[in-house]
């Protein structure tokens, strides 16, 4: 409900000449991290004083500290005593990976998630189930209904997952082998099976971008991707390649295939839009009955397969703040280890350095304490002036904190029907603490007005805006009214109100009772 601490700060000089004001914008950068010991414990008790931040390698300053625990946050504004709790919502998307699954390992994975499903969600999270299957296909939209999910999973588990078909196609290619031994031909046929996966690892990618997309869209709470897959491989082919050759590392035929730098694309992609991406590999320990890669040739390097289907998705968990489970005989606790990192974390803002990127180099440590691991995004987009102002309104639907150096006055007529209101949102701005072009500008200037409410379950409305025209025939006074559509109940409503030539604003906040 709260997000996040990161806005615009305008530090604003006018003189009776001026037609502009200077501005400087002093974006403020959340992070969220993670802290856990040697046995994936997360540690709870650290302070701001504990961490070391650096931004791009230069150290930053923490603005905001808080504490995040099972869906509510326990926050201390900088240098005050006053602690608060507040709700923190989890938005989950589970993702179904068919195309690098075996039967088997689906079955495990869908057993233990309807467990995590049963004994994990709480109020505070919302969850959807989207399958994978060279088609994206969503089971179900954010819900918090156990029912809902369970039934979604019962209809994914009915369906057969298609890692089997590349294993078909390597048994294929081990008896053209024993049949004609590693010629040209050959050759060429492992080639096609490389450029076939490669295929497959793109449009894969290309899939998780739509879904990083969608979480993306819900800019309040933590933004979770866990992924059940048994990996995407990095180098497609790498092992068939091998086997052409008979050794065990990766030959220098297989290099035109790799996928590295699309992987790393991808992982800055989704740190910047603050999704932390963690993967589940449901495949038992090898030597279990409980099967994995599929069932392959000896002649085939099925570790090198391993570490190759999980490179990727180990790097997409590192640049993100995520986990990569693998090699895990019990889910189930895997999965409620999984829970403890997404639930239990500290909600750092810090003010970047100057003369950073916009996409800047994160580190986070604990002072004096090598052996604790940090699990942090290690790029972040600074946000944009849209989104830094978005954030600030939602912040300021708890913290109630009004900053109004526009002197804007502002007012809410409430207008009931039967199951809906009407709130008239009405302001009014001096003229005279606006940036505006000459009198002989017939646009002299824009007023945004931005808009969101939360009912008294915690639950935000969307964030609104309309844009404002200010011509040479307004006067001393620029106003404007405009209708917001409410349900019944009672709201906080927070508005921002932006002079866009100038960019000062003005945050401001009402009670509605509709």
């Amino acid at each position: 409900m709260r997000f996040y601490a990161a806005f615009l700060v305008v530090l604003f000089s006018h003189s009776a000449a001026a037609q502009f004001s200077e501005t400087l914008e002093v974006r403020v950068l959340e992070i969220e991290a993670t802290v856990v010991d040697r046995d994936q414990n997360a540690i709870e008790g650290l302070t701001e004083n504990d961490f070391l931040i650096t931004i791009d390698d230069q150290p930053a300053e923490i603005t905001n500290f808080s504490f995040v625990s099972r869906g509510a946050i326990r926050e201390s504004a900088h240098g005050s005593d006053a602690v608060v709790e507040l709700p923190v919502p989890t938005r989950l998307i589970i993702v179904i990976d068919d195309l690098h699954l075996h039967q088997q390992s689906k079955q495990r994975a869908l057993r233990a998630l309807e467990r995590y499903v049963d004994e994990a969600m709480d109020a505070s999270t919302t969850a959807m189930l989207i399958t994978w299957t060279g088609a994206l296909t969503t089971r179900t939209t954010p819900t918090t209904r156990r029912d809902i999910l369970r039934s979604a999973m019962a209809a994914s588990a009915k369906e057969i997952p298609r890692g089997m078909g590349a294993d078909a196609e390597r048994r294929q290619l081990q008896s053209a082998r024993e049949a004609t031994g590693p010629n040209a031909s050959y050759r060429r046929l492992v080639e096609n099976h490389a450029e076939s996966r490669a295929i497959d690892v793109q449009r894969t990618l290309d899939a998780l971008e739509e879904i990083v997309a969608t979480a993306a869209r819900a800019v309040e709470g933590r933004k979770i991707v866990l992924f059940i897959s048994e990996g995407i491989p990095v180098t497609p082919g790498v092992e068939m390649f091998a086997s052409a050759v008979g050794v065990r590392v990766p030959p220098i035929e297989s290099a035109r295939f790799h996928k590295g730098p699309r992987f790393l694309d991808f992982a800055k992609l989704a740190a910047a839009a603050g999704v932390i991406f963690s993967t589940l590999d449901p495949s038992a320990v090898a030597g279990t009955t409980d099967g994995g890669m599929g069932d392959v040739d000896l002649t085939i390097d099925t570790r090198m397969m391993r570490d190759n289907a999980h490179e990727g998705v180990a790097l997409l968990a590192r640049e993100t703040g995520g986990t990569l489970i693998a090699n895990q005989n019990d889910l189930d606790r895997a999965l409620m280890m999984l829970d403890e990192r997404v639930s239990t974390y500290y909600s750092i803002a810090v003010r970047p350095p100057p003369a950073v990127s916009e996409q800047p180099r994160i580190d986070v440590r604990v002072k004096n304490q090598p052996r604790l691991r940090v699990h942090v995004a290690t790029r972040r987009g600074l946000p944009s002036r849209d989104e830094a102002i978005v954030n600030a309104i939602r912040t300021q639907l708890t913290r109630r904190n009004e900053e109004n150096p526009l002197q804007a006055r502002f007012f809410v007529e409430v207008e009931r029907n039967d199951d809906r209101c009407t709130a008239k949102l009405s302001f009014l701005v001096p003229a005279e603490n606006l940036a505006l072009l000459p009198p002989t500008e017939a646009l002299r200037g824009q007023i945004d007005l931005w808009y969101t409410a939360v009912d008294q379950t915690g639950l935000e409305s969307r964030v609104g805006t309309h844009v404002i025209d200010v011509t040479s025939r307004h006067g001393s006074t620029i106003g404007r009214a405009v209708p917001v559509t409410l349900p019944r109940g009672r709201f906080v409503l927070s508005v921002a109100i932006v002079d866009r030539l100038s960019a000062v604003t003005s945050y401001l906040q009402r009670d509605v009772d509709c």
